[in-house]
């Protein structure tokens, strides 16, 4: 780590100059995104969709950086989208391009460190290797991957500069590395395995305990509080263990550890979601995580400690992995995004691999380390044009996992938006075929039958998401309308009414509350739930034409008429304001009057 061993390789290159090759290499294999869409995987909600990054604004900002009783509290993430609608607006362009950027800075800063560790061929292939790993395409063409990247921004600045402080003993240094550290917990709380891997980096590069806990300290202050916010305060969106306790945990985890290893070696089938199932016996599957990692473990406590470098990749690897490994349960099992930071220490394996190869003039191995290179790049390309839009991202899910359920739901709602309902159904139909219990897919179901007229499934899959999510008034709301749909209409009064009562401003089960009324000509109820909703929530044409109608039933044409002209007053350009001015001349005649309104 001396400068001789920095400045120029024996072919004459002096590698730290061309840290623009590394940027240039993530801007080659991620080209893709600069003409890619949002996809509907948590993009819309997130960007376009939200009203905190609509505009640009006190009140706004105020609610980002409000602290949340609920969820993850990740406000840098929400003010960089309200940045990039402020600027652009609702086009995706700005959005990959912000993400990529700040990948592509993640990747300078993994040199930086590299050669704390390595020479410069060694830190510049490790970061080529970081740049170029498909195992990072979710979280760079995924817009809602933007955390993954912020945070890690944030992360490895704060790492490099605490090295650097303990090199040069810069004040300045370490108040930057713990201010970063901040920023990096602000746009993704999982950053907080910071300490444990200064702590490794002391333990095993630099002096004894006594000498450097104090230094590490404060970087748990900010670790206490999320701790604090969690436990006590918000808990995260899993409320309990996955299969139930923490020992299938445990049991599965062990062997997705082991799959993303294999990931990372050889990424064959990289999937948005993973198909994870949680084991809750041993078997072979468990026994073979177990043991592989009982084995690296052990090597890195006993057999790699002349190799301090090797050991501090094992470790960093592991050590990353902590807050995603659903010890604190979390949303999901396995996802590429998961080991964003913990990838960092097969860069610098390759890193390592760099410099060994370069010490021994073996030829060879920097050709083997540029295949492994070159394959990777050739896989990222084609993996983040997957990532062009909705129908491209899920159907390239399908062709790898025919039967997986969420690409099954994510593209039968992306027919749907496109206004293909018969398509959107067979998907949806899919989904639950392979997992009968997919909440979302049972009420998406529900909701396409219903458009296409099979109200017996839209009530049988509606009822299945009712039986799983038992205070959901929107799937109340659909069967009802399912039930009328068949004529029964007691049971849709039923279920219109629990929707109701679920969530008392729900102005469409109101509507349809009026709309079964009418069918089974209670048209007093019927106009009372009609006038409900103009008190509470304004005119509309539909339902001012079916107040003038039930006025009509009842037997007060006054009444009809003066609504009938009410609607043609505001709303002149509607359709089907031929038939309310048919109606109104007819009703003129009716009550003798004969005045245009």
């Amino acid at each position: 780590m001396g400068k001789e061993k920095r400045k120029i390789l024996p072919y004459g290159i002096n590698f730290s100059r061309f840290w623009w090759i590394i940027v240039l290499a993530a801007f080659i294999v991620y080209s893709p995104t600069f003409k890619a869409d949002f996809t509907n995987w948590d993009d819309p909600s997130l960007t376009y969709n939200n009203p905190l990054v609509q505009e640009f604004s006190l009140q706004n900002l105020k609610h980002i950086f409000q602290i949340k009783n609920s969820g993850t509290y990740q406000p840098l993430r929400t003010f960089s989208y309200l940045l990039d609608h402020t600027i652009a607006g609702p086009k995706p362009f700005l959005f990959h391009l912000h993400n990529l950027l700040l990948f592509v800075l993640n990747g300078l800063l993994v040199f930086l460190i590299l050669r704390h560790f390595t020479n410069d061929l060694g830190a510049f292939l490790g970061a080529l290797l970081f740049v170029v790993h498909p195992i990072h395409v979710e979280a760079v063409a995924w817009i809602a991957g933007r955390k993954e990247v912020l945070s890690g921004a944030f992360f490895f600045l704060s790492f490099l500069l605490y090295i650097e402080f303990r090199k040069n003993q810069s004040t300045s240094y370490y108040l930057f590395s713990l201010a970063s550290f901040l920023l990096s917990l602000l746009s993704k709380p999982s950053t907080v395995v910071l300490p444990f891997l200064l702590a490794l980096y002391e333990l095993i590069h630099r002096k004894p305990f006594r000498t450097w806990w104090k230094l590490v300290l404060p970087f748990w202050i900010p670790n206490l509080l999320v701790i604090f916010y969690f436990i006590f305060y918000a808990g995260t969106s899993q409320s309990h263990y996955h299969g139930g306790n923490l020992f299938y945990i445990l049991l599965t985890e062990s062997w997705i550890i082991l799959r993303y290893i294999a990931n990372l070696i050889f990424p064959w089938k990289l999937n948005p979601r993973y198909m994870v199932y949680v084991f809750k016996s041993i078997n072979l599957k468990a026994i073979a995580g177990i043991l592989f990692n009982l084995v690296i473990l052990f090597v890195l406590f006993r057999k790699a400690r002349r190799w301090k470098n090797l050991r501090f990749a094992g470790f960093w690897f592991y050590l990353a992995m902590l807050p995603v490994l659903n010890i604190i349960p979390i949303s999901t099992l396995m996802a590429d995004r998961y080991i964003y930071l913990s990838s960092f220490a097969y860069a610098l394996l390759f890193a390592l691999a760099g410099q060994a190869a370069q010490k021994r003039k073996a030829s060879w191995g920097i050709l083997i380390i540029v295949i492994f290179l070159l394959f990777y790049g050739v896989q990222t390309f084609c993996y983040t044009a997957d990532w062009k839009n909705s129908e491209t991202l899920w159907k390239s899910t399908l062709k790898r996992h025919p039967d997986h359920p969420l690409a099954h739901n994510q593209l039968g709602m992306y027919y749907i938006d496109q206004g293909n309902t018969a398509a959107g159904y067979r998907e949806f139909q899919k989904a639950v075929d392979a997992l009968p219990n997919y909440e979302s897919a049972l009420f998406n179901l529900c909701g396409a039958a219903y458009t296409l007229g099979h109200y017996e499934v839209a009530i049988q899959s509606g009822e299945k998401a009712i039986a799983l999510s038992p205070e959901d008034p929107l799937t109340f709301y659909q069967v009802g309308t399912a039930y009328d749909g068949l004529k029964d209409y007691q049971k849709a009064l039923n279920y219109l009414e629990r929707a109701i009562l679920l969530k008392p401003d729900y102005k469409d089960a109101y509507f349809n509350m009026g709309t079964v009324y009418f069918h089974i000509g209670d048209f007093e109820s019927a106009l009372e739930q009609y006038l409900l909703i103009e008190s509470r929530w304004g005119p509309e044409p539909m339902l001012l034409n079916n107040i003038a109608a039930a006025y009509y039933q009842i037997g007060i044409p006054q009444s009809s008429l003066e609504y009938y002209r009410k609607y043609a007053v505001l709303f002149p350009q509607a359709p089907g304001i031929e038939f309310v001015e048919q109606n109104i001349e007819a009703l003129e005649k009716m009550v003798g009057e004969s005045d245009n309104p």
